[in-house]
Protein backbone atom coordinates (compact mmCIF):
# COMPACT_ATOMS: atom_id res chain seq x y z
CA UNK A 1 0.00 0.00 0.00
CA UNK A 2 0.98 3.62 -0.87
CA UNK A 3 -0.60 6.31 1.06
CA UNK A 4 -0.47 9.11 -1.13
CA UNK A 5 -0.14 12.95 0.03
CA UNK A 6 2.50 16.04 -0.33
CA UNK A 7 4.54 14.52 2.91
CA UNK A 8 4.78 11.03 1.22
CA UNK A 9 5.64 12.08 -1.71
CA UNK A 10 8.53 14.46 -0.38
CA UNK A 11 9.74 11.61 1.64
CA UNK A 12 13.11 9.88 0.53
CA UNK A 13 12.44 7.11 2.64
CA UNK A 14 8.92 6.73 1.20
CA UNK A 15 10.06 6.77 -2.49
CA UNK A 16 12.66 4.40 -2.13
CA UNK A 17 10.29 1.78 -0.46
CA UNK A 18 8.24 2.43 -3.13
CA UNK A 19 10.63 1.90 -6.33
CA UNK A 20 11.71 -1.45 -3.99
CA UNK A 21 8.57 -2.48 -4.38
CA UNK A 22 8.29 -1.64 -8.11
CA UNK A 23 11.56 -2.66 -8.74
CA UNK A 24 10.33 -6.19 -7.31
CA UNK A 25 7.49 -6.13 -9.11
CA UNK A 26 5.25 -6.36 -5.89
CA UNK A 27 1.48 -5.65 -6.22
CA UNK A 28 1.18 -1.73 -5.04
CA UNK A 29 -2.26 -0.43 -4.25
CA UNK A 30 -1.94 3.22 -3.38
CA UNK A 31 -4.30 4.92 -1.59
CA UNK A 32 -4.77 8.93 -1.48
CA UNK A 33 -5.15 10.55 1.88
CA UNK A 34 -5.02 13.91 1.25
CA UNK A 35 -7.80 15.67 -0.04
CA UNK A 36 -7.20 17.62 -4.01
CA UNK A 37 -3.70 16.08 -3.76
CA UNK A 38 -2.89 15.25 -7.65
CA UNK A 39 0.17 12.44 -7.66
CA UNK A 40 3.12 14.09 -9.84
CA UNK A 41 6.68 13.39 -10.46
CA UNK A 42 8.43 10.11 -9.43
CA UNK A 43 5.20 8.87 -7.94
CA UNK A 44 2.97 9.74 -10.90
CA UNK A 45 5.29 7.92 -12.80
CA UNK A 46 5.37 5.30 -10.36
CA UNK A 47 1.61 4.13 -10.33
CA UNK A 48 0.90 5.00 -13.45
CA UNK A 49 -2.74 3.91 -14.35
CA UNK A 50 -3.41 1.65 -11.26
CA UNK A 51 -6.40 2.25 -9.95
CA UNK A 52 -6.83 3.80 -6.16
CA UNK A 53 -8.40 4.11 -3.40
CA UNK A 54 -9.47 7.98 -2.47
CA UNK A 55 -10.52 7.90 1.12
CA UNK A 56 -11.78 11.67 0.19
CA UNK A 57 -14.16 10.79 -2.13
CA UNK A 58 -15.92 8.06 -0.07
CA UNK A 59 -17.32 7.22 3.79
CA UNK A 60 -14.51 5.26 5.60
CA UNK A 61 -16.61 2.37 5.12
CA UNK A 62 -17.01 2.09 1.55
CA UNK A 63 -13.38 3.52 1.18
CA UNK A 64 -12.40 0.05 2.97
CA UNK A 65 -14.34 -2.04 1.32
CA UNK A 66 -12.97 -0.50 -1.88
CA UNK A 67 -9.37 -1.04 -0.50
CA UNK A 68 -10.36 -4.52 0.61
CA UNK A 69 -11.36 -5.64 -2.81
CA UNK A 70 -7.90 -3.95 -4.21
CA UNK A 71 -5.77 -5.89 -1.91
CA UNK A 72 -8.05 -9.26 -2.71
CA UNK A 73 -7.45 -8.68 -6.18
CA UNK A 74 -5.16 -10.55 -8.50
CA UNK A 75 -1.93 -8.03 -9.09
CA UNK A 76 -3.26 -7.18 -12.74
CA UNK A 77 -6.66 -6.31 -13.02
CA UNK A 78 -9.02 -4.34 -14.38
CA UNK A 79 -11.22 -2.74 -11.33
CA UNK A 80 -13.15 0.75 -11.91
CA UNK A 81 -14.59 0.74 -8.47
CA UNK A 82 -11.40 2.82 -7.43
CA UNK A 83 -9.99 5.63 -8.89
CA UNK A 84 -7.75 5.83 -11.89
CA UNK A 85 -4.79 7.67 -11.55
CA UNK A 86 -3.52 9.82 -15.09
CA UNK A 87 0.12 11.23 -14.59
CA UNK A 88 -0.70 14.10 -17.06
Amino acid sequence: MICMSEHYKRSNYCRAEAQHAFKRQLKIVPILLQQFYKPDGWLAFLIGELVYVDSAKYNFLQAFEILINELNAPAHHDNTSGTRVSPF
